[in-house]
């Protein structure tokens, strides 16, 4: 609950401009920039026939707070091959793969996944790499699977049976390359002697993310248009705003890229805001990657006032 606020005015460098808005002290979170999630920890483990493995669950609220989870809803995929207790502890009953999630506050985690195998020096997991891919349409990738037993040694002389969770954005060949068709993520995993490995996100992107600006809820400064971020062909990254971008005016308003609707350490700025209206350009530093960050962000700096923000998508 918001206990304190303050009323500021940002006076403009010109006679005309100026900002005059309600901004709050040690303002939450909104349930746009976080969503309430469960995480199980670890995502991915083995365990041998007859023996157990504890799973534990954390509770990440839209504030951004992780809070360990002590009663919850553990459920099995599969309870012949592994049966877990309302604490997540697993108990390997045969050989298999299942997949083991937790409910807490109406919300259910991403599943987790157990290996049960009844020798050690079987194929207790499967690694992918690379773990994440970001290509454009004609693209290709390749793929190597590892295995590993129950001890973590590699096992060689294993032949990798390869998946992509849709082929219309992700085709893969039984040797492992994939090859880009459309914009979207597709999952690529591999099975070894039938234990599968976590997946690897692949992400098919043109090289653009467009987003439309919307005013902050309660800022009374207006911000409209749209925004996109594009690769240059040299692969540094370009944020553009449109001829149809207006903004409220002020002093210092900068632009930042966040990974949520507010700024703050995990924003960067882009420097000031070069026209309260129409199209405009900023370079984005070095290393930045198309999907790193999320939203644009206008902002008004003296005074801390978020004007608006667009959501790329």
């Amino acid at each position: 609950m918001k206990s304190s606020y303050v009323i500021v005015l940002c006076t403009a460098f010109f006679a005309t401009e100026g900002c005059i808005g309600t901004d709050y002290i040690d303002d939450p979170v909104s349930s746009s920039q976080i969503s309430p999630e469960v995480i199980i920890t670890p995502p991915n483990t083995a365990v041998q026939v007859g023996f157990t493995t504890q799973f534990s669950a954390t509770f990440v609220n839209e504030n951004g707070d992780s809070i360990a989870v002590t009663n919850a809803e553990w459920t099995s995929s599969d309870t012949a091959i592994a049966q877990v207790s309302s604490s997540g502890l697993v108990t390997a009953r045969q050989q298999g793969q299942a997949r083991i999630t937790v409910r807490y506050t109406n919300i259910t985690s991403p599943p987790a996944l157990v290996t049960v195998v009844a020798d050690p020096n079987q194929v207790a997991s499967v690694t992918v790499s690379p773990a994440t891919v970001q290509k454009k349409p004609g693209e290709t990738q390749q793929f190597t699977a590892t295995a590993y037993n129950l001890n973590g040694d590699v096992v060689t002389g294993k032949i990798a049976v390869w998946y992509s969770s849709d082929t219309t954005i992700v085709a893969i060949t039984s040797g492992g390359t994939a090859t880009a068709h459309a914009s979207g993520t597709a999952n690529i995993s591999a099975t070894v002697d039938g234990v599968e490995s976590s997946p690897a996100p692949f992400t098919v992107s043109d090289g653009t993310r467009t987003g439309t600006f919307v005013m902050r809820p309660g800022s009374g400064h207006d911000v409209r248009g749209t925004a996109t971020l594009s690769e240059q062909p040299g692969g540094n990254l370009v944020l553009s705003l449109g001829s149809d971008f207006a903004s409220a005016g002020g002093p210092d308003v900068e632009v930042f890229l966040s990974t949520t609707n507010t700024v703050g350490s995990n924003s960067i700025t882009l420097g000031n805001l070069k026209n309260f209206s129409g199209a405009s350009s900023y370079d984005v530093p070095a290393g930045v990657q198309l999907t790193t960050y999320d939203w644009v962000i206008i902002h008004c700096v003296p005074f801390n006032i978020v004007f608006g923000y667009a959501r790329l998508q």
